[in-house]
């Protein structure tokens, strides 16, 4: 399980190193843009993750959700995602959350 922070402008300011292994990007490399995860969102759900990161930033809700990745060693894997909206003096600052790996589909 990895943790992670996404400001509401869409910009990930926290990765933790298990959420780096679990979708596969390299930390020598710099926290990778929502755009370039997206590139390992199975292709099936990544309207799906667009559509919910989208009503987080837009709405200021948290999310719960399970959709696929394909990761570049372990092929596709199913992931649960879990975030909340941190709000400060009334203004929304970040969503903070956990990412499970919870599945390895080899068959998909």
């Amino acid at each position: 399980m990895g943790s992670w922070s996404l400001k509401p402008d869409g910009r990930f300011d926290y990765w933790s190193p298990e959420t780096f292994v679990n979708f596969g990007f390299d930390p020598s490399k710099g926290i990778p843009t929502l755009t370039e995860m997206l590139t390992v969102v199975h292709p099936e759900d990544r309207d799906l993750m667009v559509k919910t990161t989208a009503k987080m930033r837009q709405e200021g809700v948290g999310c719960d959700f399970r959709y696929r990745i394909i990761h570049p060693e372990r092929g596709v894997r199913t992931m649960h995602s879990v975030g909340e909206a941190v709000v400060e003096d009334g203004r929304l600052v970040r969503f903070i959350g956990n990412t499970l790996g919870t599945s390895q589909n080899k068959s998909d």
